[in-house]
């Protein structure tokens, strides 16, 4: 099993001033699926790249991978 976390910050940039999102953490089965949760948690909030810090994966509390905005998986 694979933890993810999801998480959002505001960007000042775009006269933010509070978290556009919650911070969730969520299991997954596979890289791949961590990418499409990512994905659709930021279409659901509507976020820009600014916005995104989520995207951790970890496996027995080591982080593994880490998606970027654009759903792309980085091995750690």
């Amino acid at each position: 099993m694979l933890h993810l976390k999801l998480a959002s910050v505001p960007n000042p940039d775009h006269d933010e001033w509070f978290s556009p999102a919650p911070t969730r953490y969520i299991t997954v089965k596979s890289l791949k699926e961590a990418s499409l949760k990512c994905r659709k948690y930021i279409g659901d909030f509507n976020l820009g790249a600014g916005n995104w810090v989520g995207g951790q994966v970890s496996k027995n509390r080591k982080q593994v991978a880490r998606i970027s905005y654009n759903g792309r998986i980085w091995k750690s």
